[in-house]
């Protein structure tokens, strides 16, 4: 799983995030991803199978173990924070660090 660190967010205040990878022109569009806080992992979840299936979606033919050579891309993620309750204004933030997607080529499957 991907845990996004809430930082100065107001986890009991914001309790989901929206999370916007923003992939370029080499794909099928941008990838959007949903978490929640998660107190015990000290931060918003987002299930690994999901942002998987999802980046390989968007770009596996480009980039990805299909593509050769396979490559590494480097996204800054777009965030959105948000209460469940509703009622408050959305926060918004950019990551100030880029997250890198390796491939890695499994044998099995």
């Amino acid at each position: 799983s991907l845990v996004v660190v809430p930082g100065t967010i107001n986890t009991n205040m914001y309790d989901t995030v929206s999370v916007t990878l923003p992939l370029g022109a080499k794909s099928n569009g941008n990838v959007t991803l949903t978490g929640t806080y998660n107190q015990a992992q000290g931060g918003y979840v987002i299930s690994g199978d999901d942002l998987a299936t999802k980046v390989v979606a968007a770009v596996g033919a480009y980039y990805g173990p299909t593509a050769y050579p396979p490559s590494e891309i480097d996204v800054q993620a777009k965030f959105s924070f948000t209460s469940s309750a509703g009622g408050v204004a959305p926060v918004t933030a950019t990551s100030s660090n880029k997250l890198a997607i390796s491939w890695i080529l499994s044998s099995s499957k």
